[in-house]
């Protein structure tokens, strides 16, 4: 990698996202360009835990579904948004505005934004992690996201 290469780290959770550029050769030094959240999936979480409540499995067995299914909205509204990041991703990379892109992220988060990422952020594509960081505060968080990038 580049001495003074610049790294995105993407980190998201369906739900809410934060893009953070660090530049090598300039410890510790890390700029948010962007973080964003999802109006539409915050609805639908409250909306189907209001639908939810007073039922149960016994008296509407038909009424299950899986999170993951195609017909739950809620799910549908995350799947959207990763996309909507995977879309901001893409443009900077048109741009060339980064030489490496880190993901960290929940499992399912991470293959949805691996499939929406075009070629060109995908060959920038350095290292992916299972995780999801949001809650994190700054100074742990950078010193995370900064032991990433070394080596071994």
């Amino acid at each position: 990698m580049l001495k003074h290469a610049r790294v995105w780290f993407v980190l998201a959770d369906g739900a809410r996202a934060r893009i953070l550029d660090y530049r090598m050769g300039r410890e510790g030094r890390f700029e948010e360009i962007t973080r964003e959240e999802s109006e539409d999936v915050q609805r639908r979480a409250r909306q189907r835990a209001n639908d939810l409540s007073g039922r149960n499995f016994m008296n509407s067995p038909d009424t299950r579904h899986t999170a993951g299914s195609r017909n739950d909205p809620h799910a549908q509204a995350k799947i959207r948004f990763e996309h909507q990041i995977a879309h901001l991703v893409n443009q900077a990379a048109a741009r060339n505005a980064f030489d490496a892109l880190v993901i960290v992220a929940p499992p399912h988060t991470i293959g949805t934004l691996r499939q929406a990422l075009c070629a060109a952020a995908k060959e920038r594509l350095l290292r992916q992690a299972t995780g999801d960081l949001l809650g994190m505060p700054d100074p742990p968080l950078f010193d995370r996201l900064s032991a990433m990038l070394r080596p071994g």
